[in-house]
């Protein structure tokens, strides 16, 4: 009997790194689209011995761990001081536990200045493909594209927790997360603002621009947040398409030039329950570059988030 392409994932916060928190379908299943599994990902450690007659020479596998990328709709809970199910997921992803506060309900997700928490992953596929991943860390990426739903797309590193990096096991009773419907990106309810101007923006992605890795050694095997020359742990960035403005109104390359950290507000959504405010105080636009469309210029523009202490390049809300 094959196995369809029909996935049930379910993901719970760790509280303690690596020990297996065992989601449920009840309580842990995640609205999802377009998952991908890579059931096993490692090094191949192959012998260098000389036989003496011809062929492959044997190999084993070392350091294996498994990859889910997916994405979700990008909508609030449907009430303003309640998280959104994806909460559960930036759990993951170097962002510390939801803030409720007041005035108005409102939810913060802050961003974490530690090595973060992980998760526990359980994915199905068919009836009863399941994969299951612990420890695992990974990165998100807010889109915003015009005349679409906005969304946030998903890519999570684990260490496989049994044997095989995939077996037979179904999720139980699944109880989906209520969610209200996502709201189109459009003129009536996205605004967003770059240095106090209002953009014509035709795509926007933010990226948490973590730095995910697999750590091994002979004491012990972790996903961690490493470090390179852009950033230590995670590298906020931004991609932005945009109309690009009268020069007499305003003209960012003279922010471009001198690297000037602007003011940036992205705020989507009408009704209560299911707004999405995304803003930063240090937003640097780098090289841009012109494209065409419709008989318009348009703008691409990279965007750094730089922090100026820990945890203050980007705010996310929803409320």
């Amino acid at each position: 009997m094959s196995v369809l392409d029909t996935t049930v994932l379910l993901a719970k916060a760790e509280a303690t790194y690596g020990a297996w928190a065992n989601p449920v379908g009840t309580a842990d299943a995640m609205l999802v689209f377009n998952h991908e599994v890579t059931p096993m990902e490692s090094e191949e450690v192959r012998r260098q011995v000389e036989r003496g007659f011809p062929g492959v020479n044997p190999s084993l596998y070392t350091a294996i761990r498994q990859r889910h990328s997916f994405s979700t709709e990008l909508a609030g809970s449907g009430t303003g001081n309640v998280p959104a199910f994806w909460a559960t997921l930036l759990r993951g992803c170097l962002v510390a536990a939801p803030q409720v506060l007041t005035g108005p309900a409102r939810v913060a997700y802050p961003l974490d200045s530690s090595q973060g928490g992980s998760l526990s992953i359980a994915a199905f596929k068919g009836a009863n493909a399941r994969h299951r991943s612990r420890g695992a860390r990974g990165t998100a990426t807010f889109v915003f594209e015009e005349r679409s739903y906005p969304r946030i797309d998903w890519e999570f590193t684990g260490v496989i927790e049994g044997s095989s990096p995939m077996d037979a096991g179904t999720p139980g009773t699944v109880t989906l997360p209520t969610v209200p419907v996502p709201q189109e990106v459009s003129l009536l309810n996205t605004v967003i603002q770059l240095g106090g101007f209002t953009l014509g923006v035709r795509r926007l992605s933010i990226s948490l621009g973590n730095k995910v890795e697999y750590f091994s050694t002979t004491g012990t095997r972790a996903v961690v947040f490493g470090k390179d020359e852009t950033g230590d742990r995670r590298a906020v960035t931004g991609e932005a398409v945009f109309e690009l403005p009268d020069p007499a109104a305003r003209n960012f390359f003279a922010d471009i030039l001198p690297r000037t950290e602007l003011s940036f507000s992205l705020v989507h959504g009408l009704t209560a329950g299911n707004i999405v405010e995304i803003s930063s105080a240090r937003a640097v636009l780098g090289r841009a570059t012109y494209s065409v469309e419709q008989n318009r210029l348009f703008m691409n523009a990279p965007i750094d988030f730089v922090p100026s202490a820990a945890g203050n390049e980007l705010t996310i809300v929803t409320r």
